[in-house]
């Protein structure tokens, strides 16, 4: 959800340090931060480029992304990724 609080992640025991992150569309700050407090590797990506060869070469454990954003939102993106 691009949410730019990451104390909510560092609590949350689902992520944990070295899982793959998909950032799609995200602002960089986001990837700053997410990097900054020692997880990742991080993958950006765009939505128009999000397909299932993406998927299956980053195979991530996360996938953060803007509840509404130019051209998608979280109910597209995620009709997308169930594709």
């Amino acid at each position: 959800m691009c949410a730019e609080n990451s104390a909510a992640a560092t609590k949350s025991p689902s992520v944990r340090a070295g899982d793959r992150i998909l950032a799609i569309d995200c602002l960089p700050t986001l990837a700053t931060s997410i990097e900054a407090i020692g997880f990742g590797p991080l993958v950006h990506a765009r939505h128009d480029h999000l397909d299932a060869r993406l998927l299956a070469k980053v195979m991530p454990d996360l996938i953060v992304a803007p509840l509404l954003a130019p051209g998608f939102d979280a109910i597209e993106l995620s009709e997308t990724l169930h594709r």
